[in-house]
């Protein structure tokens, strides 16, 4: 379609991308300027320019955080991790469905990427153009499509190290290895893979297992040696004997549940919150690592969430938490 003065407009193309990129992706592009209707351009740790985005994933939490009017809050979490979906009065097509959706489901997402910069880090998330419900199908072949563009942005990566556009890249993003990048795409293809079940043991015909297997039998034409006769033993030396052979087996330490680990986090992350006052979302990453915690594998999202159902922080400002 041509414009008025005779410039032609073309729309910006969606790129399939992995919420464990998608939060990385953190500097914005400069805008050539002179067009109010330009869109806003971001460069993805991959170095890729982009202005449009989609991701499948569960939406496993939503709420209402408007005050006059609804602005939804949903969270949707891939096989690589979580991002944030807002949707308010400008986004009103996408905040009603969110609004009627059942927790959990599978949604599709389209929209703009979205940064919100407070003191000591950005914050990512998602302005969606569309909201659709999807199912498993459609979720694993955008897994296996999303891994397949990531892919070939790393090989063009490794392939134009030189380009101004890719030294850029690497400039900004120097903490984000193209092996890291290959990792995301290789977690996410791995989920999709069944899980193996553990090879059963060798078992007889009374379902247990075949001693035989064990001790090698007689030759055939060979008896097997008579037993030696004993006196019966009295029964404290049975006691003793049976002491002896019998040895309590080792109890392998107990791993930590899930449930413990969130505990740990909600303490590491509350502790500092009550020690500042306040604390923003880009400090607590930063707060994790000091914690002896790894803030890209442990959900502290779900952690700061229960904080504040619990009544322990609230969020008078967005992305900002205070000790209650």
């Amino acid at each position: 379609m041509a414009g008025e003065a005779g410039r032609e407009f073309r729309r910006a193309p969606v790129f399939k991308m992995f919420a464990a990129e998608l939060r990385n992706t953190t500097h914005k592009l400069d805008k050539n300027g002179g067009d109010p209707y330009e869109s806003q351009y971001f460069l993805t740790p991959s170095g890729e320019a982009v202005s449009k985005v989609m991701i499948i994933g569960v939406a496993t939490e939503k709420e209402d955080v408007g005050t006059d009017q609804p602005f939804w809050r949903m969270r949707i979490s891939d096989p690589t991790g979580g991002i944030m979906v807002y949707a308010g009065q400008y986004q009103a097509e996408a905040a009603q469905i969110i609004g009627n959706m059942e927790i959990p489901c599978i949604v599709a997402v389209v929209g703009k990427p979205s940064i919100y910069e407070p003191e000591g880090g950005a914050i990512v998330s998602i302005r969606p153009d569309t909201v659709v419900e999807v199912d498993d199908a459609a979720r694993n072949s955008f897994i296996v499509d999303a891994a397949q563009q990531l892919f070939l942005r790393v090989k063009e990566m490794k392939a134009t190290p030189d380009a101004e556009r890719i030294k850029k890249t690497r400039a900004i993003y120097e903490s984000i290895t193209p092996q890291a990048l290959l990792d995301i795409a290789d977690m996410a293809v791995k989920s999709l893979l069944p899980q193996q079940p553990e090879p059963e043991k060798e078992k007889g015909k009374d379902g247990q297992k075949d001693a035989g297997a064990e001790q090698k039998a007689p030759a055939p034409e060979q008896k097997p040696p008579e037993p030696e006769q004993k006196s019966p033993a009295k029964p404290e030396e049975k006691k003793q004997a049976g002491n002896k052979q019998k040895k309590p087996a080792k109890k392998e330490a107990p791993k930590a549940k899930p449930e413990d680990e969130l505990v740990k986090v909600k303490d590491c992350i509350y502790n500092k919150m009550k020690e500042k006052k306040t604390l923003r979302f880009g400090e607590i990453p930063g707060v994790l690592q000091e914690g002896g915690f790894d803030p890209n594998k442990v959900d502290w999202e779900s952690a700061v969430k229960a904080l504040m159902h619990e009544g322990m922080c609230t969020e008078p400002r967005l992305g900002e938490l205070r000790a209650e």
